[in-house]
């Protein structure tokens, strides 16, 4: 008896972990790309040199918000106070998570997008997460995605906060495609894109935000007409997922990051 409601016990944090809110994670959230550079692009347990850390859980699971104020309110210290299903659980999701939910409830600075000063619009699409909080994602890190509207195209926008989480010190690094090799050295960069047949072209070139100039990697792929650009806002790692056509100049010139809830 008492295996059986131990067994009935972990059934249900299982399921409470798998989910947040109502509505489901985009179909296209764990697009599979049939090559290595998949866990480049998607959640995998193989990132890095391939070895499991033991104190790392082998499963991402995954939180879902409707609204900026929802995914803000979980890293604040409110949500310690009421025991939010975020801090209540983040013990349980390893302990690359853990620094992730402390270091940004301490410091009270998640990044959300905005265009020209204003919250990127997200997609209310019946049945989907507007945000999505992964513990464990890509480059085996925590990320948090928003899947957002611009020009009636869908832009999901992806963050993560390596040094924060790893402690790595990136600033030695110039490059974004350096920085990447500093916290995932098997990840897809310049110097080893051509190994990985879905790639057409990865490249760095600069891009000029609404804050400024970065420097960019622009992931090209065959057969799609979607490219990922990633680059660093500060401590952030972002990674912008859209149509090439959308992604152009003027939007660019628009976008940003910021930690100021009250422009979302």
């Amino acid at each position: 008896m008492k295996r059986l409601i131990l067994a009935m016990l972990i059934a249900l944090t299982i399921v409470v972990l798998a989910s947040c809110g109502s509505r489901s994670v985009d179909s296209d959230a764990f697009e599979v790309i049939p090559d290595a550079e998949s866990a480049d692009l998607y959640v995998s347990d193989d990132v890095g040199n391939g070895k499991e850390v033991e104190e790392e859980p082998s499963q991402n699971n995954l939180y879902n918000f409707n609204s900026y104020s929802e995914l803000t309110f979980q890293f604040s210290k409110e949500a310690i106070k009421d025991k939010s299903i975020v801090q209540k659980q983040k013990s349980m999701n390893g302990t690359k998570y853990q620094t992730f939910v402390d270091s940004l409830t301490q410091t009270d600075e998640i990044k959300l997008p905005v265009i020209d000063g204003k919250p990127m619009k997200l997609r209310n699409k019946e049945g989907y997460s507007n945000i999505t909080l992964f513990t464990k994602e890509a480059y085996d890190l925590p990320w948090v995605w928003f899947h957002c509207i611009y020009n009636e195209e869908d832009i999901t926008v992806k963050t993560t906060y390596p040094s924060i989480v790893t402690g790595i010190d990136l600033s030695s690094a110039t490059s974004v495609s350096d920085k990447l090799k500093l916290f995932a050295p098997d990840a897809v960069n310049v110097q080893n894109y051509q190994k990985y047949s879905n790639y057409k072209k990865v490249y760095e070139k600069t891009v000029e935000l609404s804050g400024g100039p970065v420097s960019a990697l622009i992931y090209e792929l065959k057969d799609s007409e979607k490219i990922y650009v990633k680059f660093f806002i500060d401590d952030v790692f972002v990674s912008v997922h859209a149509k090439a056509s959308t992604l152009n100049d003027a939007f660019w010139k628009l976008f940003d990051m910021s930690a100021d809830d009250t422009k979302a």
